[in-house]
């Protein structure tokens, strides 16, 4: 094959992978908002609040209603990045599941204890899932 053939490929299977990565990333957090979407909607109810007054809500719940996840598409997508992972950048020196975690709780804990509710209007998804799944209180 000419260089020219072998570097129009090159050029081509990377923009294949970009986009095959772009879907796989989407479809993970897709599965997220499926999984902690119901979450805030409960919190939102228990608070008296509708959450069509959220704009961050009305976009995941758009987002969700056009998402179909199968098995087969889960099984491709857990090859795909079982293929592509490699050591994970840290954020803080932390892992970035394990980061989120510990800043989900620290903001979820200080809605809990001050009593207070986010601006519904104005927070991202992010925000309202700390707020309604705050950490259980520490004993002592």
């Amino acid at each position: 094959m000419r260089r020219g053939h072998n570097a129009r490929l090159d050029r081509l299977w990377a923009a294949y992978e970009a986009t095959e990565s772009e879907a796989v990333d989407e479809r993970s957090m897709l599965r997220f908002y499926a999984a902690t979407y119901p979450l805030v909607l409960d919190a939102m109810a228990r608070a008296g609040v509708d959450p069509a007054s959220s704009p961050a809500m009305r976009e995941v719940e758009a987002k969700l209603a056009g998402f179909v996840d199968t098995p087969e598409l889960q099984r491709a997508d857990e090859e795909y990045e079982a293929a592509e992972t490699e050591e994970g950048e840290l954020i803080d020196g932390m892992d970035p599941r394990e980061w989120l975690i510990a800043e989900m709780d620290e903001r979820g804990r200080l809605y809990a204890e001050s009593g207070t509710t986010p601006n519904f209007q104005l927070m991202p998804f992010i925000e309202l899932l700390a707020w309604a799944t705050p950490p259980e209180p520490e004993a002592g």
